[in-house]
Formats: structure tokens, C-alpha cells, sequence
């Protein structure tokens, strides 16, 4: 077909087409996506992803963005062929304003991104690149093997293994690469382990040479073997390495010895699941990511519209004769700034009165938004506020008790007394509003999987709430199995006797009842495998 010129010579861009973003995934951790490439998903029209590609960082695309899978697997086969990811691309941007092109690692290190563009500029599309971080420089580095090093290599060398060396005269020289010093990176290599390392003993490279591969980089699930270039090809496969992997060769390997940090990390590759409100469990989740482990978070309810909201905007309204406002979970801070924000106030609204926090996590989420709670109890539990009131006058003190479903008189997490009757047994006028409500939320099926099949080993509890709703959307039966394999660690004593009259065995309960509290104590009481 022929098209329109412009005055360079060069076909003109059809008026409606829009841009092909080609992003680097990076090697497996969603965290190592650059800041660039997570502001394009966001905005995406369309996404096109890899095999490679991290399917966590599908969250971050709009949910009305249209998403299409075109991995291709030595060992399953192609879902899309070559040309036809590069057409898909050009109608994709036809018809569509951002497309996003997510490739695992990086786009032009062996990820045929120069293909695309191509391609897509012939037909006159836009199209830009966003570099990803390459497994060829992050898995060494995750195995604690730097590619380069003063003394041990002052080069490196990235290559594709993807080409037998014996039917593919002139496309690698591997004769070349052994007699070339420095480190040796080579991609796409598991299938040809054996060929590999005997071509480059064949070229002259010494077979004691120390040699690695490198699985799943960057991930809970990184699997590194360590040799020679003459039996590194045997371990590798009394390992069960599957593809993709990293090899490694050169006297850096040594270093590993030394160096290796990620498997160190106190729960690197332990799966661990945390039972918390949707949506609101990314520091726990992040803070056990951080030691190494492998997080499976079940929102086990979600925050729901409170059944009145006009009671919530009528008493923020009436701040101003109020005593104590009493916020009694994290949801039911953030909660308030909803609704002062609705109604036009914001925190001087608050400087009539003295605020209250049940528990230390409340006290932290109040604190961010800019007010010094004057009390806080030390647990989130109606036993506990009515001690930490015990040293103020409430007689005939009117106190708004700000919360969730437990501002009705039910007790806050495990205790016998609610929160309202324990104050008013102190002589206060309560005024209760249930802020928001709870609605349960379904388990993924991929999570069930993973604990029908017994991988969890650690349960994390932050709150008998959250124990009792994990309880109801697994089911009795499933809870029982679960509890019963997995270490449970639990944030503090109200917790733990929720847990327990389930029927849990709790391992280890937080010293400091706050989510870094009930991870550090997890990190410390984490019973080794086997």
C-alpha cells in the first residue's frame, strides 16, 4: 500500500495513530520496573506483554485498558509469531493512544525490540524505548557475583545462548569468547548448558573456570548452582534448573562466596500469607518482601459505605462541644479526613478537641496525617482504652468514639466489652458512629491453589477481625489445614486469643504491637525447612 510522504522523504504518521511504547519489564521483581515504565502502564490504552514480563505489574493498567498475552516458551511453544506481534502492535496504535509493549528485562538486550521498532516505524508509527533493568547485570548481582571486578575482570561479555554453536557457524564465536578475557554472561542458555561449556573448553577456556547459573533472579524463588565449566552442566541438571536461567563464567563466580546477600535475607523463599482488609496491606506485604519472602495477601473483607453517612457529617459538624474523638482502627482515621473533607473542614476542625487513638498503628496513621494524639492505648482493644483513660476525669465528658462495625457496642478485636460500654462504665457520654462497614472478599483462585497444595509455611495475623474473616471466606476446613501447617505469627494478645479460639496454635506473638512488630518477630521465630 502506498503512503502519503513528507517533506524529509518519510512515510506521513496516520492521523489517528498513536504511541508504541517499547518498556523493559526488568528480570522478575516488579520493584525493579523503572519509574518511567510504571507512569506509562498507569496511562496505557493497551498492553502487550511477555512471557518474561512480571504479571504483577498488570496492576498497575487501567482496568478498561486492553491486554494482550503473546509470550513465547522454548518449551510450550509461541502463543503469537513474530510478525504477527509486529502487525498486532501497528493496529494496536491504529486504534489505541498509549500502547505499552512490556518486555521482560530489557527491550534491546536480546528482546527483539529493535524488530518492533522497525517495524512499527516503517509503518509510521511513533514509537519510543524505556530501558529495563537486564537479568544479564541483575542476576549475577542477586547471586552476589559482580560482572566486573579490579582484579578478577575488567570486561564483560553478554551473549545468546540461543544458538547451538554446532549449527550455527559465524552467529557466535565461541572459540573467540573463550579466548577472551573477563567475564562471560550468556542468556537463553539452559537447554544448551552441555554444548555451551564444552565449546568454550574446546576454545581453550580452562575447565576448572568457575561457572554459575542463575534461576528466577531477583525473585523469592532464585535458584543459583555453582561449578566449573566442566560439571556445571551436571549439577545444573541434578538441580532441576529449568529455563530461563543466567550463566555465568569467569573467576567473579569466587567472589559469590562472599557476597551472596539475597538468599541470606531471613525468609528469603519462605511463603507467607497475610490476612488483612483489601487493599490495605502493602506495608506488611512490602516490609516481608524486603526479608525475602514470597507474600500471598488475602483481603479478606473490604471497606465498605457506612450504613449512615449522615451521621458521620453530623458529627463532625459538632466537633466543637466534643471532648475526646476516640478513632479506633486505621480505616476509621482515614475514614474522618473523608468525611471532614466532605463537608468542607479539614484538621482545625479538630483543635477544640483532644484526640485518642486505639493501639499504636492507629496512633501512626493519625500522626501522618498532622495531629499528635493526646492518649493511645497500647492495644487496639476496648480493655486497653479504658485503661489508658484511667488516669483522665470522663464523668460527664461527651466523647465521640469515631470506628468501624465496633462502635455499635460489638467488642474491638477480641475483647468481651465494647469499646462504648467500657467508656461509659468510666462515667462518659458516648457518641458512637460506625464510619464504615465490612463486606468479605472472595480468595483468588490462584492463592487457594497454593494453599490447597500446602505452600504456605507462615500465617500473618493482624487482628481477630481479619483472623475471623480469613476463617469465613477459606471455609472451616481449609482454615484448619492451613493453621495447622503454617507458623502463625500474630500482632499482639488480643490477636492471638481471637486465633486461638479458632483453634490456631500461635508460634510467636509481636513484642511491639505494630505490623514492623509482628515482621521482626516472624524474621526471629521462623522455624528452618525440614
Amino acid at each position: 500500500m502506498l503512503r502519503p510522504l513528507g517533506p524529509s522523504g518519510r512515510a506521513l504518521r496516520p492521523a489517528a495513530a498513536g504511541t508504541v511504547y517499547l518498556v523493559g519489564a526488568g528480570p522478575g521483581d516488579p520493584g525493579l520496573l523503572t519509574v518511567r515504565g510504571a507512569q506509562l502502564l498507569r496511562r496505557a490504552d493497551a498492553v502487550v506483554y511477555d512471557l518474561l514480563a512480571n504479571k504483577a505489574l498488570l496492576q498497575l493498567v487501567p482496568p478498561g485498558a486492553e491486554r494482550v498475552f503473546v509470550g513465547k516458551s522454548g518449551e510450550h511453544g509461541h502463543t503469537m509469531e513474530q510478525d504477527q506481534i509486529n502487525d498486532l502492535l501497528v493496529s494496536l496504535a491504529r486504534r489505541r493512544r498509549t500502547v505499552v509493549r512490556l518486555k521482560g528485562g530489557d527491550p534491546f538486550v536480546f528482546g527483539r525490540g529493535g524488530e518492533e521498532m522497525l517495524h512499527l516505524r516503517d509503518a509510521g508509527i511513533p514509537c519510543q524505548v524505556v530501558s529495563g533493568v537486564t537479568s544479564a547485570l541483575s542476576a549475577p548481582a542477586c547471586a552476589g557475583i559482580p560482572v566486573t571486578d579490579r582484579t578478577a575482570a575488567k570486561s564483560l561479555t553478554i551473549v545468546t545462548g540461543n544458538e547451538d554453536p554446532g549449527d550455527c557457524a559465524g552467529c557466535v564465536d565461541w572459540a573467540g569468547l573463550a579466548a577472551t578475557p573477563g567475564t562471560l554472561v550468556c542468556l537463553m542458555c539452559v537447554k544448551r548448558l552441555g554444548v555451551l561449556t564444552a565449546a568454550l573448553i574446546r576454545g581453550g577456556r580452562p575447565a576448572r573456570t568457575p561457572a554459575a547459573l542463575v534461576r528466577d533472579a531477583t525473585t523469592p524463588r532464585q535458584q543459583v548452582v555453582t561449578g566449573t565449566l566442566e560439571d556445571l552442566a551436571t549439577r545444573a541438571r541434578l538441580a532441576a534448573v529449568r529455563p530461563p536461567a543466567v550463566f555465568v563464567v569467569g573467576e567473579v563466580v569466587r567472589l559469590r562466596e562472599k557476597l551472596a546477600w539475597f538468599e541470606a535475607r531471613p525468609l528469603f523463599g519462605r511463603t507467607v500469607l497475610v490476612a488483612s482488609p483489601r487493599g490495605r496491606a502493602e506495608p506488611l506485604r512490602a516490609a516481608l518482601a524486603e526479608l525475602g519472602a514470597d507474600v500471598l495477601d488475602v483481603g479478606v473483607f473490604r471497606l465498605a459505605p457506612p450504613p449512615d453517612p449522615e451521621a458521620g457529617r453530623r458529627a463532625v459538624a459538632s466537633l466543637g462541644s466534643t471532648d475526646w474523638l476516640v478513632l479506633t482502627s486505621t480505616a476509621a482515621v482515614e475514614s474522618l479526613w473523608t468525611t471532614l473533607d466532605g463537608v468542607g473542614l479539614d484538621l482545625r476542625a479538630l483543635r477544640a478537641v483532644r484526640v485518642a487513638a486505639a493501639g499504636p498503628a492507629t496512633a501512626a496513621v493519625v500522626a501522618r496525617h498532622g495531629v499528635r494524639p493526646d492518649l493511645v492505648s497500647a492495644l487496639r482493644s476496648a480493655a486497653s482504652l479504658s485503661e489508658a483513660f484511667a488516669a483522665h476525669e470522663l464523668r460527664a465528658r461527651r466523647i465521640l468514639l469515631w470506628g468501624g462495625p465496633e462502635t455499635s457496642g460489638a467488642p474491638l478485636d477480641s475483647s468481651q466489652e465494647g469499646p462504648a460500654e467500657a467508656l461509659r462504665r468510666l462515667g462518659a457520654a458516648v457518641q458512637t458512629v460506625t464510619a464504615y462497614g465490612l463486606a468479605d472478599e472472595p480468595t483468588p483462585a490462584a492463592v487457594l491453589e497454593r494453599i490447597d497444595a500446602g505452600e504456605v509455611e507462615a500465617l500473618v495475623l493482624i487482628s481477630g477481625s481479619t483472623t475471623r474473616g480469613l476463617r469465613r471466606v477459606l471455609g472451616a476446613e481449609r482454615f484448619a489445614a492451613l493453621a495447622a501447617k503454617a507458623f502463625v505469627a500474630s500482632i499482639g494478645p488480643m490477636t492471638s486469643a481471637a486465633a486461638r479460639r479458632l483453634g490456631v496454635n500461635v508460634g510467636v506473638e509481636a513484642a511491639e504491637h505494630t505490623m514492623r512488630g509482628v515482621v521482626d518477630a516472624l524474621a526471629g521465630s521462623m522455624p528452618p525447612r525440614g
